[in-house]
Order: structure tokens, then C-alpha cells, then sequence
């Protein structure tokens, strides 16, 4: 027999309603990343500060909101898109990870040298999006700090990287035995968010966009294989890692207009 129903704690977390962040999702630790009010269990944007939970974008398509925020949605205008995977560190999470390196501390994950997680789980999309929050980097000599998707980014897939070396930092795409963009960044000491985004189009062709605050490169790829994994990884460094976030989504190339002849837009961006 199912316990009664207690009407000042519906979600039976042990935190009443009125206190409650997330008052209808059983959430007993009550972690808020972003500081907005919002426990991360139900809110559509857990690392960006949007206390309205506007998802209201889709709706200029004609479409309806897709649970992700507008604040954080990459594709605001299409629905469709999800957030799969979200971690704050807050506790131990190393079970979802394969690699070394990384330790959970004090609500970030921290690496001292060499660092390297990739998610064992497989993902099925024509998009993948990871997107990390550094929050200290600290260079100890020449290195790199890289989010990847589609593998590890260092025997397989994509990756988005900061690079480091004694003439600067450069922000740097590369694909694992394939093609290799860069761009000069100055000094990066952080915080800094950074996004590797894989994304097939109605033609089957896979595109990718590293991205870097507001530095971005894209480049088309030679796979289009629509499943893969994510990651992250350190090196020759001192790195904080806030939280992940990962994104999946279908390609939806065709808006609808009243009053206007159907348009497809092939950009998967």
C-alpha cells in the first residue's frame, strides 16, 4: 500500500512545497547551479540564470516549447531539442564516466595534469551538443582543454579545444585523423564556456562548430554517422569544470508559414 499523499510536499522529497525548488520533482538535494531560484531537476536552463523559464521560441515556427529554456536553447526557433545529460559535480558522478583524472571537488570537477572523462553512454541523433563551464584554468606550462563529441576527441571524434603555448592560446577544432581549424585567442584564464556541436543535415551531410564564448570555427566532416559519445579532457593545466550539459536534437529543416510557400533551411545551425 502506497503511503498517503502529503499535500505540503507532493513530489515527497521532504522539503514542503512552499520551500521547495522544484515543488513537483523529487529533488532532496535541492542543488540550484545557476542561482536563479530554480532547482537543476526542472529547470529548463540549469547553468543559465532565467527565473521566468521562458521556452517560447518554437512558437515563431509555429512549433511548441521542447522543455528547453530559451536562454540556453542552441536552436531556439525549432523544437524537438532535449537536454539529456547534466552534471554539477555536486556528487560523484564518476560511474558515468570512463578515464582518469578528473576529481569530483567541492561542487566542480578539478584536474591537475592530464585529465581525461568520456561518457559511456552512446547517443542516437542527428545533433550532439556538450557544452562545459570552466571555471579556473590555470596554465602550468604548454596544454589544452578540450570538450569533444563522437569519441574521446583523442582516438575518436571531434573536439573543441583551448590550446595553449608561449605565444598565446589558440582555439582549435580537430578531427581525429581529419581536419584540423585554428584561431588565435589571446590569453584564456577563465571562466569560459565551451561548446563542440555535431550536426547532420537533411543531406546527410555532418557539420561541426567549436566554440569558445564568442569565438567559434566550423568545418564540414567525412563521418556522418548520427550516434556517438561525449567528453572532456585537461592537460598541462590547473582546470575547473562547473557542469556539463548535453543536448540532443533532430534536424528539422522545414518551417511553416501561413500565408507563405513552404521553406527548408538546410543550415542544421
Amino acid at each position: 500500500m502506497l503511503p498517503p499523499l502529503d499535500l505540503n510536499d507532493v513530489d515527497a522529497d521532504g522539503v514542503p512545497n512552499d520551500e521547495d525548488l522544484c515543488p513537483k520533482s523529487y529533488d532532496p538535494d535541492q542543488h540550484d547551479e545557476d542561482g536563479d531560484a530554480v532547482g537543476d531537476s526542472c529547470d529548463v536552463c540549469p547553468s543559465i540564470v532565467n527565473p521566468t523559464q521562458s521556452d517560447v521560441g518554437e512558437m515563431a515556427s509555429f512549433g511548441f516549447g521542447d522543455g528547453v529554456g530559451d536562454a540556453c536553447d542552441p536552436r531556439p526557433a525549432r523544437d524537438g531539442d532535449r537536454l539529456v545529460y547534466f552534471d554539477t559535480f555536486a556528487v560523484d558522478s564518476s560511474s558515468h564516466w570512463v578515464g582518469s583524472g578528473w576529481q569530483p571537488t567541492v561542487d566542480v570537477a578539478r584536474a591537475i595534469g592530464e585529465a581525461r572523462w568520456e561518457a559511456k553512454q552512446k547517443l542516437e541523433s542527428d545533433g550532439l551538443l556538450a557544452q562545459i563551464q570552466v571555471t579556473i584554468l590555470t596554465w602550468l606550462g604548454p596544454g589544452s582543454v578540450e570538450v569533444s563529441v563522437n569519441g574521446d576527441g583523442s582516438t575518436a571524434g571531434v573536439s573543441c579545444a583551448i590550446v595553449h603555448g608561449p605565444d598565446g592560446d589558440q582555439l582549435v577544432a580537430r578531427e581525429v585523423d581529419g581536419l584540423t581549424m585554428a584561431e588565435d585567442l589571446g590569453v584564456i584564464t577563465g571562466p569560459v564556456t565551451m561548446t563542440a556541436w555535431r550536426t547532420i543535415s537533411r543531406e546527410r551531410i555532418a557539420t561541426f562548430l567549436c566554440r569558445v564564448d564568442e569565438h567559434e570555427l566550423e568545418m564540414r566532416l567525412g563521418d556522418e554517422i548520427p550516434a556517438g559519445t561525449y567528453g572532456f579532457a585537461s592537460s598541462g593545466a590547473i582546470t575547473d569544470v562547473a557542469s556539463i550539459a548535453v543536448y540532443t536534437f533532430p534536424i528539422n529543416p522545414c518551417a511553416f508559414v501561413a500565408g507563405a510557400p513552404l521553406e527548408c533551411n538546410t543550415d542544421p545551425f
